[in-house]
């Protein structure tokens, strides 16, 4: 058998199979774990309630809570790359994401401003945290749909 640039063996071509099998197996265990914990939106939603929450509960709540909600964020983050293994919340590295993240992201600035008009302007107590419960599922809902969206950019199935 001779070699030289037209002859491939049986044994190249299984080998190359087998090997572009197993990267398709790593991509998507790779992707399956780029995908945030069920639990983790969850709780960055409670987060974000408490703090609008605080807003109408007054006092000196407001001075702590508000700064203990972007900390607890934070440790939601390092906990989660810890569980993981990986970052999972890179809203900016998605290629079809920035339509339904600019909706989330003006839904959040008109109920934050309306809130904070009726909370303060208007004095209609608890404004705020009706507004951070209206704020509650789309903040879930924008998180799964990034996870998903990343799933699927990474090549295993949604």
């Amino acid at each position: 058998m001779e070699s030289g640039w037209g002859s491939t063996s049986r044994t190249d071509v299984e080998d190359a199979r087998r090997a572009l099998d197993d990267a398709a197996v790593a991509r998507q265990r790779g992707a399956a774990r780029a995908v945030s914990p069920w639990w983790y939106h969850v709780a960055t939603g409670l987060v974000l309630f408490c703090v609008f929450l605080s807003f109408s509960v007054g006092g000196g709540v407001v001075f702590f809570v508000p700064p203990l909600g972007a900390v607890a964020v934070i440790v939601l983050g390092v906990l989660v790359r810890r569980v993981r293994g990986v970052e999972v919340d890179r809203t900016r590295d998605l290629r079809g994401g920035w339509g339904p993240n600019m909706c989330y992201y003006g839904l959040f600035l008109v109920l934050t401003g309306v809130g904070a008009y009726l909370e303060f302007g208007a004095q209609w107590r608890w404004s705020m945290a009706v507004a951070g419960a209206l704020l509650l599922v789309p903040t879930i809902m924008i998180g799964r749909h990034n996870d998903l969206a990343k799933r699927r950019e990474r090549g295993a199935r949604a």
